[in-house]
């Protein structure tokens, strides 16, 4: 019986662990507006083993020291770590450091409500932030069929971000700014405490019982 304990223990933490996965997914989609595939499988489990009792149910990449998850600031509120669009532009001196780059309301979205990878990409090109020379842009701006000529450049002064040219109509792409404070919205570890507390008990009885009908 005793060496059957940790094993069952074992089972029980990780299937736990993936039903909280389960159930904070859920809220995500309660919490944000239409989220993204990607925000909705930004979760990993480590299950436990026997030789370690512990199942974790967290951001993935959130261990890695040059950055928080981008879905962190929702969790336990704050500041955000830089974008790879925004760390390329602080590396080409596109934009200071300690900045972010806050879309512009004229900016056109997804439907997602987000600015697609696409934009992203021609903005860098144009800018000549890609690390690659091959990837910039060489500065033409023509149209394609009947869309207007889109162009972005850098403006620094009262206004510090960079600007959008389409046509004749000239407005602002992304806005850089000092600070981007999150409050805490996404209720991350409430969630999986109370799960937690209720899934566990069965969890564990299932196992244990499973354990011991199939040991030799």
């Amino acid at each position: 019986m005793k060496r059957q304990v940790p094993f069952a223990a074992a089972m029980a933490l990780t299937k736990t662990a993936k039903k909280v996965e389960q159930v904070e997914k859920a809220e995500m989609q309660q919490v944000f507006n239409n989220p993204t595939r990607y925000t909705l499988n930004a979760q990993f489990v480590k299950p436990a083993t026997k030789r370690n009792l512990e199942s974790i149910v967290w951001l993935k990449g959130s261990d890695r020291k040059r950055s928080r998850h981008y879905l962190q600031p929702h969790v336990d509120g704050g500041d955000r770590a830089n974008t790879g669009f925004e760390m390329l532009l602080i590396k080409r001196g596109i934009m200071a450091s300690g900045y972010k780059a806050i879309p512009g309301q004229a900016m056109k979205k997804s439907s997602r409500g987000g600015i697609t990878r696409g934009t992203y990409q021609k903005v860098l090109a144009q800018l000549g932030a890609f690390q690659d020379p091959m990837q910039n842009s060489t500065g033409s701006t023509r149209s394609t069929g009947k869309r207007k000529p889109l162009s972005f450049f850098v403006v620094r002064g009262n206004f510090y971000g960079i600007m959008a040219r389409e046509g004749k109509r000239i407005y602002p792409a992304f806005i850089f700014v000092k600070s981007t404070r999150y409050s805490k919205r996404f209720n991350f570890h409430k969630v999986a405490a109370k799960v937690s507390a209720k899934y566990w008990p069965t969890a564990f009885n299932r196992a244990i019982s499973k354990a011991i009908k199939t040991a030799r």
